[in-house]
């Protein structure tokens, strides 16, 4: 009916709205974005590398903008924001995953309209640095108290800090 299709609208309207506002609040005036609805940048007054400002779904599936150049495109200009908006982004997987390892959600109107901000780097401060490449990942070091003498059976509680280098081809794990 007309009234559910205007109800939806007003929906879409303020949920756009209010992703606006969130840039607006959350981002430097000259800060780049990555979006498939850059509407919502424009209207925030900030930038998008030139390289996706045609982020259309044909362009995506002929592979005239494949996940590595979405990387790519990200690593170079290290936008502000990430928005997954109109299911256009969500087709890249790798792009989706490394998104998913290098920034965190910032707010998710629902599970199709969503912005990521770029993670912070944990604070290394205090942690015995060890910095041993292994394979596609780095251990930067690890953090914990150890007794003086250790005994059989005895419990060590201590934290490993990581660094992905590369995407692994699987899971990994420590043992």
């Amino acid at each position: 009916s007309v009234a559910r299709v205007e109800e939806e609208e007003a929906e879409w309207i303020e949920i756009s709205k209010a992703a606006r506002d969130y840039l607006l609040q959350n981002t430097d005036p000259d800060a780049y974005i990555i979006t498939d609805a850059q509407i919502l940048a424009i209207r925030a007054g900030r930038r998008v590398p030139p390289e996706v400002l045609n982020v259309s779904r044909m362009r995506i599936y002929t592979g005239g903008l494949s996940n590595q150049q979405l990387i790519e495109v990200a690593k170079r200009y290290q936008p502000e924001a990430i928005i997954f908006w109109e299911r256009k982004l969500t087709s890249t997987d790798d792009f989706v995953t490394w998104v998913g390892c290098h920034y965190d959600l910032a707010v998710a109107y629902d599970d199709r309209h969503q912005i990521y901000r770029p993670r912070s780097a944990p604070d290394l401060t205090g942690i015995q640095r060890l910095d041993v490449d292994l394979e596609r990942v780095r251990l930067l070091g690890y953090a914990g108290t150890f007794p003086e003498q250790l005994e059989s059976g005895s419990r060590l509680d201590f934290v490993l800090y990581w660094q992905v280098l590369e995407r692994p081809d699987g899971d990994f794990k420590v043992y």
